[in-house]
Formats: structure tokens, sequence, C-alpha cells
């Protein structure tokens, strides 16, 4: 299927998901793949066309699988998976200049909660803020 890309000048149309070009100047961070519903490849051409759009941007891809790991890995090799956050991130500076950077602090109630404490803690800290982890509280 061929895709007008004059049509949507704000938007990278792929077929499956039309990625918002200009989405770091006006939030101050890259759109973020939600990976269920979505296959491996699909997560990974994504990303590889976000870090084509957005060369010096954190990427990121939240409840990642292990698979949407190996696909991506193979398309963005800088790529890293955190396995408890769930999250595929492609980390290209530490502290993006325009975010409104803090210190956050993440608690969780007990164990279980780690994995959606971890993914929030991680999150925070490629949008540039600092993390404190209170976990088990």
């Amino acid at each position: 299927m061929e895709h007008n890309k004059e049509a949507h000048p704000t938007h990278e149309e792929m077929g499956f998901a039309n990625l918002d070009k200009f989405r770091p100047i006006r939030t101050g961070a890259p759109e973020a793949i939600f990976c269920p519903g979505k296959t491996p490849l699909q997560v990974g051409e994504i990303l590889a066309e976000l870090s084509r759009m957005h060369p010096e941007e954190n990427l990121i891809a939240t409840r990642a699988t292990p698979e949407d790991f190996r696909v991506v890995s193979g398309l963005v090799p800088e790529a890293v998976y955190n396995p408890v956050a769930r999250i595929i991130a492609v980390v290209r500076k530490k502290s993006p200049s325009n975010t409104a950077r803090g210190i956050i602090a993440v608690v969780s109630a007990g164990t279980a909660d780690i994995p959606v404490a971890e993914e929030a803690a991680v999150t925070a800290e490629l949008l540039g803020n600092q993390v404190d982890r209170i976990y088990d509280v």
C-alpha cells in the first residue's frame, strides 16, 4: 500500500501506525510505543522509524516482551531492554533539555508492584528526572 506523506506533513504514515513528527517539540518527549496489541515486527519498525526521525532523542517502548526486544535489537542495535520495567529504551541523552526536570519518588506497596513502579521510574528517568525508588512500603 502506497502512502502520500505530503497529505499529512505532521505525521509519518507507516500503514499500521501514524507517527507524530513534532511531538518532541510540542511535549518535550517523542512518542512512546505501547507494545501490547502490536506484533514484535511492528514494534521494531516503529522504533526504527522514530530513531530515524528523532536521532537525538531518548526513545521508549513500554510493556515490551523479550520477543519484542529480540526484533527491535536487530533493527535498532543501541536499544536496551529492562525486563523488570518491561521497557525497551534508546538512551541518547541523560537529561533532555526541553523537559521539566525534578525529583520524583516512586513508591510501591509490595514486591508484586515493582514492575509497574519500575516502568514509571525508568520512564521518568528517560524524561530527565531524578527518581528515588521506595519499594515494599
